[in-house]
């Protein structure tokens, strides 16, 4: 299988996948040991947030060349995943793992790669990730970041971000607010708030039902969509309340540092096509690779 084939089938799968089902393990470092003979090691790392909870990682170095190294920080989706992009490995679509393989091709070549569990995954402590707001998600990269700068490995104003999904989004709300971010790869990212993400995959689906009439198709739509923007009086901000369901991910200005590109593929429920064009006509810089 090619590389671009190999691309295709893990967005496709992790958009499509749910977080729902049996907790994600603590999964022991050896899991994260890189193949032997790998030009590179890798250090399991605990990250103390600012919060007091730790957050679980796996920081690979480059074995060749001469430090500091460039580095780059890897953002899981919306669903709750350890850091190979993993959630149960009882289910088929776990049994790959993206974001190792994704570590493993750049520090191959060089590069240093930080991947962590989310929030209430894995290994890593806080709160279930259900409960967590795109704002604090951000945090937690951000604390990965620092940890990175920290590190006498690692060149701080040479670090990137690769994000998938809605970690996809994340990305560039945290390069927006750290001009030394140099990179920032999108892979399935989206041009719409999260509302109009999801009320447009239910319909493509509903729509797909032959069962149902034009008006069981409608109420059935507005069913699904009850609810989803109403926040919950006195509680905290969670999903319903969360600037993922409001704010549109394209930047607002058109200066922008980091270097973008940007993974879509063609049958994607989650993208729209204005993505690109979104980020060009307020940025510079923007390369896209359409996978079929």
């Amino acid at each position: 299988m090619t590389s671009k084939e190999l691309f295709t089938v893990f967005i496709l799968l992790f958009t499509f996948a749910s977080g729902c089902g049996n907790k994600v393990p603590c999964y022991p470092p050896e899991n994260y040991a890189p193949d032997p003979g790998a030009p590179y090691t890798a250090e399991e790392v605990r990250i103390q947030t600012q919060k007091g909870y730790k957050l679980a990682g796996t920081l690979t170095l480059p074995a060749m060349g001469t430090p500091p190294f460039p580095a780059v920080l890897l953002i899981t989706g919306s669903s709750p995943q350890e850091r190979d992009h993993l959630q149960d490995r009882r289910k088929p679509v776990s049994y790959y793992r993206p974001f190792r393989q994704i570590a493993d091709a750049i520090s191959r070549i060089g590069i240093a790669v930080l991947r962590m569990d989310d929030q209430g995954t894995g290994c890593s402590e806080g709160v279930q990730l259900e409960k967590v707001t795109i704002q604090e998600r951000a945090d937690d990269s951000r604390v990965g970041i620092a940890y990175l700068r920290h590190r006498n490995e690692i060149d701080g104003n040479r670090i990137g971000l690769l994000g998938l999904s809605e970690g996809a989004n994340i990305g560039p709300m945290i390069a927006a607010s750290d001009p030394s971010i140099r990179a920032l790869v999108m892979m399935a990212p989206t041009a719409s708030n999260g509302y109009k993400i999801t009320e447009y995959q239910h319909r493509l689906m509903i729509d797909e039902r032959s069962d149902l009439t034009a008006a069981q198709k409608k109420t059935a739509l507005e069913n699904q969509c009850a609810g989803w923007t109403r926040p919950l009086p006195g509680e905290k901000a969670v999903r319903g309340s969360d600037p993922f369901w409001h704010t549109c991910p394209c930047p607002r200005r058109k200066k922008y540092l980091a270097r973008l590109l940007f993974f879509m593929v063609t049958k994607m429920r989650t993208s729209q096509w204005s993505i690109p064009n979104c980020w060009k006509r307020r940025c510079g810089q923007v390369a896209t690779m359409m996978l079929p």
